[in-house]
Order: structure tokens, then C-alpha cells, then sequence
């Protein structure tokens, strides 16, 4: 099950946040837009505390959810949050969509697999 859907500016502002399903923790407005920011600094703190090049958090596993986030080339950050039982390989596709309705996007995905 998703969660909740992010996008994040190259500033570190939410530009957009959408809950995707009724058991998505119940945040205020400006939770959300903490939550944003506080990862927008912990992607670039990790980009450049990494040994090697690297462009930040990709995915982050806890042990009640998942976060798997996409940087565009502009520095647009996607990340979306869901359920263990979500694999990063189905939540990857998600993101680079890009498509307003990820719940769509993942059906339409699994049905042309098949």
C-alpha cells in the first residue's frame, strides 16, 4: 500500500504532497512541509558525506515503512512513502512515471507486465 506522494524543489520547499491512502499518518500542513524540508537536508548531507560520488538517499527502510526517492536532473525531488510489502523495484517505476496518480500509474504498470 502507497502511502503519501512528495515533490520537493531544488530549495528544499514541498511544492506538492498528496496522501494516498486512508492509513497515511494524519499530518497538519506544516508537518508536512517540515517533513519535506528535513529531507530535502538530510538527501544532500548524505550526497556529501558519502565516501563516493553520490547523489543522495535513494531508498530508506524502516521497520514500518519504505521511502524511495527520485532526483530529476533540475533537482526536483520525488519520494514516496508505503508499506514494507512494497519492493524498491515496484516503487521505482512509480516515480518516473510521473504521472498525478501513482495508484494508476503502478495498475497500469502490473498490467502490461502481464
Amino acid at each position: 500500500m502507497l502511502f503519501s506522494l512528495y515533490i520537493i524543489n531544488k530549495a528544499g520547499g514541498l511544492v506538492y504532497q498528496q496522501d494516498l491512502s486512508p492509513l497515511a499518518p494524519k499530518l497538519s500542513s506544516n508537518d508536512h512541509l517540515r517533513l519535506g524540508s528535513t529531507f530535502h537536508s538530510m538527501h544532500a548531507i548524505a550526497a556529501l558525506a558519502a565516501p563516493t560520488n553520490s547523489g543522495g538517499i535513494d531508498s530508506l527502510e524502516t521497520s514500518t515503512f519504505r521511502l524511495q526517492c527520485l532526483q530529476t536532473l533540475t533537482g526536483i525531488k520525488f519520494f514516496i512513502t508505503a508499506a514494507l510489502v512494497y519492493n524498491i523495484v515496484l516503487l521505482e517505476p512509480i516515480l518516473r512515471v510521473g504521472d498525478a496518480n501513482p495508484l494508476q500509474s503502478l495498475q497500469h504498470q502490473s498490467q502490461s507486465i502481464y
